[in-house]
């Protein structure tokens, strides 16, 4: 059961961020999944719905981010994994008339924990 869960963590990653698939985030995401103080306001966001409109801004604001797993792990219903975000912030530099020379690429190292019961169980 845990290789399946970090398979589906994986797929969260490789689908819902790097290929952009706002599709299956309804397939990927439980009706009633309740993510903690990701919102614009530090708030909950609730359900595929919710995820949605957070997903798109996010996207709009770094069109080119990418996640890149370096390591996926999972015991029962858990799963963690470490990450490495690229994003460009260019797009926003240059919607605001800046110079896109001055744009940077900046990276995020973490380490993300997931409960499987906001991801749907096989």
């Amino acid at each position: 059961m845990a290789d399946d869960n970090v398979a589906l963590g994986r797929r969260w990653f490789e689908e819902v961020w790097n290929q952009k698939k706002s599709e299956s985030v309804p397939e990927l995401l439980a009706a009633d999944c309740v993510m903690h103080g990701i919102s614009e306001t530090g708030g909950d966001v609730r359900g595929p719905e919710g995820f949605l409109a957070l997903h798109a801004k996010l996207l709009s604001a770094f069109p080119d981010m990418r996640f890149a797993l370096d390591d996926c792990f999972g015991a029962g219903d858990n799963w963690a994994l470490m990450r490495r975000a690229r994003r460009s912030s260019c797009a926003a530099w240059e919607s605001r008339g800046l110079p896109a020379a001055k744009c940077r690429k900046p990276g995020i190292t973490g380490i993300a924990w997931r409960c499987l019961n906001r991801l749907k169980q096989r």
